[in-house]
């Protein structure tokens, strides 16, 4: 055998010899590397082993790595996923994404830009639905008392058309009909509060603790979502003389809906007398600036969120809610009494397909305050109106 056919010879077997070796190599020269080989036994992809290794090499990649699966986990929450829902619906102009994103309050000119290119879509969505409002019996004087003062007529509020167009966005995953939103019937609910302040009335808490603002420190839960939930119990408690559990319990972005549950679960087994829970959180607001003027405050704005559960074919069986009626009564209630009393302040409320934990409880809401690009200054600023509209409504004012 020549020189030539010798050498070559070699470096075949010595090409050999690194693949079959190339594990113990590794985990000779990186230990690292041979903790991760060693768990990958059981089938991990290569993607999976890159990842891991790169996140031993990179506490740069590990960060950014956990960070991109918090935001993909995000896209559960409510407030994502409308955002990807209406900008996968068609493409809108930029003036328009403003009123898109916050709520579509309806009293400006790119609102009406808005409307105009959705009209072939709501007749489409019309078409589906009763096109009168039930009659309803007429309401009794206590009936009257506990309903709150509304900015609108009755006459408005029974047209279901005018009803939607003003106070609601329904996500395009569900249907809500007149057979849902009666005005008459959710005026007439009574939301006072019956529990005396001697034992817990008010549960809020946060499926998304970390959800932070502009200007957060993400180090320190009291410029999270969680700071702002400790001024509206402190606001319901000291001005208001509510009896308020504050849970600032954090759930991992995967398990925050299921954890929630068992927490609050937890929650309202050891204090049955909560009547009220709010899941206190922020919107995404894709770049925009959610915020208005309160007593010459800049102010976030917030939004009533009600999941029905129920998809455009009908309810869904296994979300059963049993108090989903008096769910959207309270935040109906909520929202005419902002109406009233803060005009601009809460944007529409906001109807999707799933539960959102809210069968728990006849009165419970979740809250959105502003979204990521408020600053903490500009959410707080929202807990002084949003507890005067709650306590209106809870003590019948």
């Amino acid at each position: 055998m020549g020189k030539r056919a010798t050498e070559w010879l070699c470096c075949v077997i010595l090409c050999f010899c690194m693949v079959v070796n190339a594990d113990t190599a590794m985990m000779v020269q990186y230990p690292e590397v041979s903790y991760v080989l060693g768990k990958n036994r059981d089938g991990e992809g290569i993607g999976e082993v890159a990842d891991q290794l790169m996140s031993f090499q990179s506490p740069l990649f590990s960060y950014v790595k956990d960070r991109k699966e918090q935001q993909a986990a995000e896209g559960e929450d409510p407030a994502y996923d409308r955002i990807r829902a209406d900008m996968d619906q068609q493409p809108y102009a930029a003036e328009d994404y403003e009123e898109l994103q916050e709520g579509h309050q309806g009293e400006t000119s790119e609102y009406q830009e808005y409307a105009s290119s959705r009209e072939e879509t709501s007749a489409v969505q019309a078409e589906t639905q009763e096109e009168t409002v039930p009659e309803t019996e007429p309401q009794t004087e206590a009936q009257e008392a506990a309903a709150p003062q509304i900015a609108y007529s009755m006459e408005q509020l029974q047209d279901y058309q005018f009803l939607v167009d003003n106070m609601y966005f329904i996500h395009p995953s569900t249907s809500a009909g007149p057979d849902l939103l009666d005005a008459a019937s959710m005026l007439a609910y009574d939301a006072r509060m019956t529990t005396s302040s001697d034992q817990p009335q008010i549960l809020i808490y946060h499926t998304h603790a970390s959800e932070y603002f502009a200007d957060s420190d993400e180090s320190d839960p009291n410029t999270l979502i969680v700071g702002v939930g400790n001024v509206l119990a402190d606001i319901l408690r000291d001005r208001y003389g509510f009896n308020v559990i504050h849970d600032t319990t954090l759930f991992p972005y995967q398990q925050a809906y299921s954890q929630g549950l068992q927490k609050i679960t937890e929650i309202l087994e050891q204090y049955p007398s909560i009547e009220v829970v709010i899941d206190l959180h922020r919107d995404a607001a894709a770049g925009q600036h959610l915020v208005t003027e309160v007593n010459g405050k800049q102010t976030a704005q917030i939004m009533f969120f009600n999941g029905i559960s129920r998809s455009t074919e009908g309810p869904i069986d296994y979300l059963e809610n049993p108090y989903l009626s008096e769910n959207l009564a309270f935040s109906f209630q909520l929202k005419t009494m902002a109406d009233t009393l803060y005009p601009g302040l809460a944007r529409k409320n906001y109807l999707k397909s799933y539960r959102y934990n809210l069968h728990m409880r006849p009165k419970s809401v979740l809250i959105e305050v502003g979204a990521e690009t408020n600053t903490f200054e500009e959410e707080v600023n929202a807990m002084e109106p949003l507890a005067e509209i709650l306590a209106s409504v809870l003590l019948g004012e």
